[in-house]
């Protein structure tokens, strides 16, 4: 924090138009990046779908006219003729119609290799590609597939690796062979033998590897029993991957998407598609490195495009803060000479216009003129204060004779009283004495100790018996544990008062003021208790509790204003939990109860030296 407060007025606009243009324009970039990459991904998911589509569309067509080929086949008369007669023992029948049909049909069908035809205890025809492996009935019989055919139905069913003897799943090897049962037309039930019609391997991998997604593209199709079909050969193989998403039933259940996902710790783009009219489905992946060319070069530039908002922003914020700080940096210096007498013609001619500017540094400008007025006038005002407390503290030296002139007048009366035997003389000055030294006592405390209050008590009811004579007496039950507490100054003689003008004066023959004092659940009560019941609770708690609105009274009622004031003292002291209560005690006598906290200390000097440290 001590090197920040180092830091120049420009550096810090300059540092903080920094902190707040580079976060944003970070995020503004991050932001455009991942939108623009969230695009590109969808591009390359949808053309990677575009493309598997279009390559099930041609292997469907390949498909779907070998199907129609095989039915060709079955339902030709020359077909089933021979068939009937091989089925009948007659191994003589001419062949010359049937191969003229066969080799016809597959001549313009660049995808099929060989045709085989075959009856159950030998292959009487196959077309010329067709290989001695497929054509000698005990290499037939010795494929893993021979056995799962007998069914009689017109189901088709393609075999993958049709020219192994072994089936093995999870290795390449084309060699995709249509086979299907032969039955006579006459019943469809009889049956005449089967048909093999194998695949161009070199076709359908010509085929595959046209499609060039990414350098080692795998595109799979596999069966309804996820046996593999037609693979595309790359340089690299992903089949564990492949056989794994193959076994994700949850993925597979969809009919197409394509998704990026993270696999071993690679990312790759996979995408699946079910054929419409068989239970298979193609699938492609490719490692997502091989088609993101395209994200590294939108990386370069965004990165390029940052640096360059960057020194824009640097630039901006170099000469934004110049001009913010440059009129700042003119007024501190201006204001570092006020008090230097320095010579007003040496003011730089442009702080001269800040007065007629409407801006922030106009309103600096006009503020410090006007402070340096108001310093000034200050500066005369103290110095007349000062010399009005020098008169005052010559005055205050001179009343201090006054006090100790009345106190040696009432001495002298009272010498005199006691002189010529007027011994209740006496008493009233001694009181009247006593009741001025409690009054003019010098402190600044509001509190005072509670038989300090008692004795100017006291001297006040001497001087007031000496009015009323012997009809007014006075008792006092004083707990000796509240004689050292702290109270308010000057609360109790305004309530006795108020008792003598609106209980004794009001009655005839011998009344009575009880003063007593209690302790009482962490309080001080104080209790005035006089005769004459001549009060009016009513007014009295209306007087009480008005707080701001002043009730109706009287001009002539100045006891009122003294109990209000009292009860307001208190209230604003202690808070509401305290202050007078007024009640009538069996209904010849008024009760004045004062409720006051126990203060063992004045709070006044406790307060003081608080606020000292």
């Amino acid at each position: 924090m001590t090197g920040l407060n180092k830091v120049g007025f420009k550096t810090r606009i300059f540092v903080s138009y920094i902190i707040l243009s580079i976060p944003v324009l970070m995020c503004v970039s991050l932001i455009l990046y991942r939108y623009l990459y969230d695009g590109m991904e969808q591009k390359e998911l949808q053309n990677m779908q575009k493309t598997l589509n279009e390559t099930m569309i041609h292997l469907e067509l390949i498909i779907e006219d070998t199907e129609n080929l095989s039915r060709s086949i079955l339902f030709n008369d020359d077909v089933q003729g021979v068939m009937h007669a091989i089925r009948e023992g007659d191994n003589t029948v001419s062949l010359t119609s049937v191969s003229s049909f066969v080799n016809s049909a597959i001549a313009y069908r660049d995808y099929i290799d060989s045709v085989v035809l075959a009856t159950p205890d030998s292959a009487f025809f196959s077309t010329e590609r067709a290989t001695s492996d497929i054509i000698k009935m005990d290499n037939i019989k010795q494929k893993w597939w021979y056995g799962h055919t007998s069914s009689t139905d017109f189901s088709f069913l393609w075999v993958p690796q049709a020219r192994q003897n072994t089936f093995l799943p999870k290795h390449h090897n084309h060699h995709t062979m249509l086979m299907r049962n032969i039955t006579s037309k006459q019943d469809f039930i009889t049956p005449l033998g089967s048909m093999m019609i194998y695949l161009n391997d070199s076709y359908i991998d010509n085929f595959l590897n046209q499609i060039q997604i990414g350098k080692t593209t795998n595109i799979w199709i596999v069966d309804e029993q996820k046996n593999l079909i037609f693979q595309k050969k790359t340089p690299s193989s992903y089949d564990p991957i492949i056989w794994k998403i193959l076994d994700d039933m949850h993925v597979m259940s969809l009919d197409q998407n394509s998704t990026i996902k993270n696999i071993d710790g690679r990312r790759y783009l996979i995408s699946w598609k079910h054929f419409p009219r068989k239970n298979w489905f193609i699938l492609g992946i490719v490692p997502f490195f091989e088609i993101n060319q395209s994200f590294l070069i939108m990386q370069r530039q965004i990165i390029l495009l940052l640096m360059l908002f960057i020194v824009i922003s640097l630039f901006a914020s170099f000469v934004i803060s110049s001009s913010i700080s440059k009129p700042i940096k003119y007024l501190a210096k201006e204001m570092d000479k006020y008090g230097d007498q320095a010579d007003q013609g040496d003011t730089p001619q442009h702080l001269f216009s800040y007065r007629q500017r409407q801006d922030e540094v106009g309103i600096i400008y006009n503020s410090y003129i006007q402070l340096t007025n108001r310093i000034e006038t200050l500066i005369k005002e103290i110095y007349l204060k000062d010399l009005e407390k020098k008169d005052a503290e010559m005055a205050a030296l001179e009343s201090q004779i006054q006090p100790h002139f009345l106190y040696n007048t009432l001495d002298s009366i009272n010498w005199l009283a006691m002189t010529n035997g007027q011994d209740q003389i006496s008493d009233m000055v001694t009181a009247l004495s006593d009741t001025f030294r409690l009054s003019l006592r010098k402190t600044t405390s509001p509190y005072i100790l509670f038989k300090d209050e008692l004795q100017h008590i006291q001297s006040y009811l001497v001087i007031q018996q000496c009015r009323y004579g012997d009809r007014l007496r006075c008792n006092y039950t004083i707990d000796p544990a509240t004689l050292n507490l702290y109270t308010l100054r000057f609360i109790l003689q305004p309530l006795i008062e108020n008792a003598l003008v609106h209980g004794i004066d009001k009655m005839e023959g011998i009344a009575t003021i009880d003063i007593m004092t209690v302790l009482e659940d962490d309080k001080l009560i104080i209790s005035i208790l006089n005769d004459g019941n001549d009060i009016d609770l009513d007014k009295v708690n209306q007087i009480l509790s008005s707080e701001g609105i002043q009730p109706f009274i009287p001009k002539d009622d100045n006891t009122c204003y003294g109990i209000k004031n009292i009860n307001h003292r208190i209230h604003m002291v202690h808070g509401k939990d305290y202050g007078l209560h007024y009640s009538v005690f069996e209904n010849t006598k008024t009760l004045c109860k004062i409720t006051l906290p126990i203060l063992t200390t004045d709070p006044y000097f406790i307060e003081k030296e608080t606020q000292e440290v």
